[in-house]
C-alpha cells in the first residue's frame, strides 16, 4: 500500500540566522569603508531582518544584536 509521505518542512535555526546576520552586516561595514553608505544601508537592513528572525525564535539571546537594532531604529 502507498504511504502518503508528509510535507517537506525545512527549519532553519536561529544561530544560522545570526550568522547570517553577522555577515550582512560584515559587508555593511565594508560597504562604509569603501564610501558607499547607500549599499551599506541595504546590507544593514538585510542584516536586520535575519537577526530578528533569529530573535524571534529564541528571546533573550542575541544581547548584541538586539541592541543594535534599537540603536539603529530597526526594531519593529
Amino acid at each position: 500500500m502507498y504511504k502518503r509521505e508528509e510535507p517537506y518542512e525545512v527549519k532553519i535555526s536561529s544561530t544560522v540566522l545570526e550568522r547570517k546576520g553577522t555577515a550582512y552586516s560584515d559587508r555593511g561595514e565594508q560597504a562604509i569603508r569603501q564610501g558607499d553608505s547607500e549599499i551599506a544601508e541595504a546590507w544593514f537592513d538585510q542584516a536586520a531582518e535575519y537577526w530578528k528572525q533569529a530573535i524571534a525564535l529564541t528571546p533573550g539571546n542575541y544581547i548584541e544584536a538586539h541592541n543594535w537594532l534599537k540603536i539603529t531604529r530597526r526594531v519593529d
